[in-house]
């Protein structure tokens, strides 16, 4: 019987959760600080979020309140925490916090708004080796040779693309404009 490794399961889901929090810090500016404690500029106005965590020199597991998440110049998440007991602050290990409750650190950092998105129709020229054009043709490996072409920067806007007025719409509803609906075209 084939039995499930359960800790790498673990580690492996506490990564993902800690590539999200280090990702949604990146996207705010760097740097979020948690609680109403904090003033000026620097304060994000957030409730602070509480996690559990099995810190290496403690008697046991503790709550602990995360007042600041940051990325350093080496690009490391760091992780800013008071004890609830006595709001000693402390400098949080991530392998420290306890399954699960990273995500209610990353629950708490603001969403920035900082791109937007919309679809459109691009007319490009792509370029290839005779395999990898002859497989554009083929329905089993289409998808993947496209996908490849792109991946590898071998192509070229150069042609008709415009947004459908469909996309348009989209675009209006979801970031609450009001552009024209009208095909918009563009000759590369």
């Amino acid at each position: 019987m084939k039995r499930t490794n359960t800790y790498a399961k673990f580690k492996e889901l506490h990564q993902i959760e800690l590539d999200e929090l280090k990702q949604a810090v990146k996207e705010f500016g760097g740097e979020v600080h948690f609680g109403f404690d904090y003033v000026g500029e620097d304060a994000s106005g957030t409730e602070r979020p509480m996690v559990c965590v099995n810190r290496k020199h403690s008697e046991g597991p503790e709550d602990v309140y995360i007042n600041a998440c940051r990325i350093t110049e080496d690009d490391r998440l760091e992780i800013l925490a008071a004890t609830m007991k006595c709001g000693d602050p402390f400098v949080l290990q991530p392998d420290e916090i306890e399954f699960g409750h990273i995500s209610f650190i990353t629950d708490l950092v603001p969403i920035k708004e900082t791109t937007r998105k919309i679809w459109l129709r691009l007319g490009v020229t792509i370029y290839g080796t005779p395999d990898e054009l002859e497989a554009l043709f083929d329905d089993e490996r289409c998808d993947d040779a496209l996908r490849s072409i792109i991946q590898k920067g071998q192509f070229t806007p150069d042609g008709e693309s415009y947004i459908p007025v469909s996309c348009i719409e989209s675009y209006n509803m979801e970031y609450d404009e009001v552009h024209e609906l009208d095909d918009y075209d563009f000759n590369l």
